[in-house]
């Protein structure tokens, strides 16, 4: 069965590449917290339990949901944009 290559499915991947980065930095962000504390250089300390899970498990779990979804998108839009770039570099190569 073909998958069938369309600017809308590459707009569902580049949807869904922003969500898991938007999703990255907000376990990042619940995760940290900051200590300040005078006379001392350490500023920030990582929080890494993260609702009874470890934040390092579900950042590296995002990251590579994120990693698929850019590449998906890469490999569509080269596939919907390769003939356009090609035919216009053919006609700056011919003139």
């Amino acid at each position: 069965m073909p998958i069938h290559v369309t600017s809308r499915r590459l707009d569902f991947f580049r949807d869904m590449s922003l969500i898991m980065g938007f999703l990255i930095n907000i376990v990042m962000i619940a995760a940290l917290r900051r200590i300040v504390e005078v006379n001392t250089t350490e500023i920030d300390t990582v929080n890494s339990d993260l609702f009874g899970v470890d934040a390092n498990v579900f950042i590296k779990i995002l990251g590579a949901i994120q990693l698929g979804t850019s590449i998906g998108m890469f490999v569509f839009w080269a596939i919907i944009n390769a003939s356009i770039i090609l035919s216009v570099e053919w006609d700056l190569f011919v003139e």
